[in-house]
């Protein structure tokens, strides 16, 4: 995938994708995971960390080391903004109940 450390991996099954962070290079691959070809690099807020695909959603959920939070929609790969304060400092992980 390229030299820019990779934090983590969503699998998108119904779209047949993967998202990836890059938090060096502060974008979000979306890769074909049978390839490994990638499709897309989107840019994202400064040190992208935890991803997580919810199907429920269908949304791409990526945070960052400032808590803030970026969307995507999962089979447009588009990020339509960021949510400003809504996780802790230097969030590693999502989780949903």
């Amino acid at each position: 995938m390229g030299p820019a450390p990779q934090h983590g991996v969503a699998l998108v099954p119904e779209v047949g994708v993967a998202f990836i962070t890059r938090s060096e290079a502060n974008t979000v691959d979306v890769f074909d995971p049978g390839s490994l070809h990638r499709l897309a690099s989107i840019p994202v807020a400064d040190d992208a960390d935890a991803i997580l695909y919810l199907p429920s959603t269908k949304l791409v959920y990526v945070t960052h080391g400032d808590a803030n939070m970026n969307l995507c929609h999962a089979a447009l790969f588009q990020f339509p903004g960021l949510l400003d304060e809504l996780v802790g400092p230097r969030p590693h992980a999502i989780v949903f109940r």
